[in-house]
């Protein structure tokens, strides 16, 4: 909290009409005014578009006969299931992988009768990602004449080359990049290689998976039976965070209402060993079944998973489920041990200029680091790579998470040269090699990033829908909100900012007090001169409660949801930032740098605590009455990068006076936070 520049999302199409649209959708449609601007900046303009956002089926999705591939795929399959042939479905050991192999698989085995289909997992330890030489070996001995593989494959030339030595056929369907040549494959299906004609293509690959599973159905007459896919399916496509628009949208929405009394038992049993109920909203998937779903293939092996999934049986799944559950509470301490040991000196082989953080450790579970890794970018806002040293002692191998605008596949491939594998997309990869390569990678990447003007700090800045009118802060707007649902990568879920709320009170909860609760008082001339309350959470904030605290008249970035406690709904927000009233996040001048800087070197030379903070505002604010938190947050920050305060891991910090003039330019913070004054500030 305190750390973000807050500015309004642009319109798609700015022109002089669109105070005139937006009026006009919300006299149309009956919305509020709030919830028009909203949709119309989100692309959404009349009336029938609204209709058609709000409400999908199974009319909107794609023919998946678009796909370049198709039809050959298709022609295989069913061939191999005339003859009986041993057909195996090899997937991945992430949630997206496993989902689609039991889609695919249950398909060819229930549905279309392929009564040899088999499934392949590969384990993340022994096999690593996609195909292997290895695991064909095993299925050329267990009688396999045709591979399918499922989020995976696209990479896999010379693993598709060996398969046809022990005379075994391969049908690719990935969501991933290609490299500069499709594979020899009997098809190639994937939305994203060149030729391909798909009009959608941010499929995940349980939604590629799906896409052949509903051309075979179309193809032999069982068009009705792929709806009940539709759940794991969705499941997928929340879980590998692939954009939640288009098609995605609507196999998430149909999924997500046909889940509670969806006929698969062992996801109904998973449901319930999370505490997800009805009606099953995006947060649950990804905060209560994707974690159990993925802690499978990241402890122990991803074919529990999906034996979960497929299992018939009440008792088995039961047992699997709880399973599941265990294996999650063992990632969790995993990754929060190895995080911990990730952010030491020691381990971080990165400069704070450098466009990356990477880190690297000796006897850390590859299971964990990419989670690990979304963790540092949280932290340092940056990409990062976290890797883990091989057996040999030699290699490592690991994997990064990004941020937008910062393609790491792309960055990746600029540096193949010194990588012994890798693979990916966007926003995540997975990859190896050589640790004497290390520093190439590091100055490759920073080259990439040179190249393209991306700069190697960052401040965190976010894009509110629009400022919402306070008599619009209810319930009923809450509830209208809840309608856009589902919500997610590419079609974020609404963002707004209220101005001018009364501070009542804050309180930490949760384990460990870890998250804040908050009390506000709103003034809308709606309760004569009282204030009616609202309540909200900051989740994770629970550490600012001394000074949020400090607050009277606020402004507040929030979230709108409606929370259900003993069958009453109220309106509730889910507070991403808050600040002090009516004041900018505004850039920084040298002046109040100069003001911060005089404070701590005369008051607080034998240095200070994260507690005195409040004491070190008051004197601020005594001729500075905008002296903000934020200023105050990330004039710390920059005295830290320019090597003049010292933060110990018990937030004490060491005064250490500079030797001559202070250069504000050579921090890069300093320098982010004013390459941001651009734009609409709120």
């Amino acid at each position: 909290m305190f750390d973000k520049i807050w500015k309004l999302k642009p319109y798609m199409n700015e022109t002089d009409a669109i105070d005139r649209w937006q009026k006009e959708l919300a006299e149309s449609s009956g919305l509020p005014f709030f919830v028009a601007e909203t949709l119309v900046k989100r692309g959404i303009y009349t009336s029938s578009q609204v209709d058609k956002y709000f409400s999908s089926s199974g009319e909107d999705l794609w023919d998946p006969f678009l796909f370049e591939g198709m039809d050959a795929a298709v022609q295989r399959i069913l061939d191999a299931a005339d003859v009986d042939e041993y057909v195996t479905v090899y997937g991945d050991y992430d949630a997206d992988g496993i989902t689609a192999t039991a889609i695919l698989w249950h398909f060819l085995m229930n549905k279309l009768n392929v009564l040899n289909a088999d499934y392949h997992i590969p384990d993340r330890f022994s096999d690593g990602y996609g195909l292997s030489c290895q695991a064909i070996d095993k299925l050329a001995e267990k009688g396999t004449t045709l591979i399918i593989t499922v989020d995976c494959g696209i990479v896999g030339h010379n693993e598709i080359e060996y398969a046809k030595t022990k005379g075994i056929d391969v049908i690719v369907t990935d969501h991933h990049r290609n490299g500069d040549t499709l594979p020899d494959a009997i098809a190639v299906i994937d939305p994203i290689c060149p030729g391909c004609s798909y009009p959608f293509k941010y499929l995940c690959g349980a939604g590629v998976a799906f896409k052949l599973v509903q051309a075979l159905a179309e193809t032999v007459g069982l068009e009705d039976e792929i709806k009940e896919y539709l759940p794991i399916v969705a499941i997928a496509t929340i879980g590998d965070a692939v954009s939640l628009t288009g098609e995605n949208r609507v196999i998430t929405s149909l999924g997500l209402k046909m889940m509670p009394d969806c006929n698969w038992v062992g996801l109904k049993k998973l449901m319930e060993v999370s505490g997800t109920g009805s009606p099953v909203s995006v947060r649950d998937v990804s905060f209560g079944l994707v974690p159990r779903l993925n802690a499978a293939g990241r402890i122990d092996s991803g074919e529990k998973a999906l034996q979960l999934l497929l299992a018939d049986n009440i008792h088995e799944a039961e047992r699997l489920a709880e399973e599941l559950s265990e294996d999650n509470k063992k990632r969790q301490e995993l990754e929060s041990c190895i995080y911990e040991q990730s952010i030491l000196p020691e381990s971080i082989k990165t400069q704070d200029q450098d466009s990356v953080v990477i880190s690297v450790g000796k006897n850390w579970h590859h299971g964990v680091v990419g989670i690990v890794a979304s963790r540092l970018v949280d932290r340092f806002n940056k990409p990062a790579l976290v890797f883990a040293f091989e057996e040999d002692g030699e290699t490592i191998r690991g994997s990064a998470r990004s941020v937008p605008g910062f393609n790491i596949h792309e960055a990746l491939s600029s540096c193949s040269d010194y990588l012994e594998k890798f693979g990916g997309h966007a926003m995540a990869a997975g990859m190896s090699l050589k640790i004497q390569n290390l520093p190439e990678l590091i100055k490759g990447i920073n080259d990439y990033a040179a190249l393209r003007d991306i700069p190697p700090y960052r401040v965190s800045q976010v894009e509110a829908d629009c400022v919402i009118e306070l008599k619009e802060l209810n319930l009923e707007g809450a509830e209208i909100v809840e309608q856009l649902q589902p919500c997610g990568e590419g079609n974020p879920e609404p963002l707004y900012i209220a101005k001018g709320l009364d501070f009542i009170s804050c309180s930490k909860v949760g384990t460990n007090g870890t998250h804040l609760r908050l009390q506000f008082s709103v003034k809308d001339g709606t309760t004569g001169g009282y204030g009616r309350p609202v309540s909200g959470i900051a989740f994770g904030a629970g550490a600012m409660e001394q000074y949020v605290s400090t607050l009277t008249k606020c402004d507040v970035l929030f979230k709108m949801s409606v929370n259900v406690w003993n069958d009453k709904r109220s309106l509730s927000l889910q507070v991403l930032d808050i600040r002090e009233a009516d004041v900018y996040n505004t850039p920084y001048s040298r002046k109040d740098l100069v003001v911060l800087y005089n404070i701590i070197n005369k008051g607080y030379s034998s240095g200070f605590a994260s507690e005195q903070l409040v004491e070190m505002k008051e004197i601020l604010c005594q001729n500075d009455n905008e002296y903000t938190w934020f200023k105050i947050f990330k004039g710390i920050e920059i005295f830290t990068q320019l090597g003049i305060l010292n933060k110990d891991n018990k937030g004490n910090y060491t005064y250490i006076p500079p030797e001559g003039k202070l250069n504000l330019e050579t921090s890069g913070i300093y320098q982010a936070i004013n390459g941001l004054a651009q734009g609409e500030l709120q």
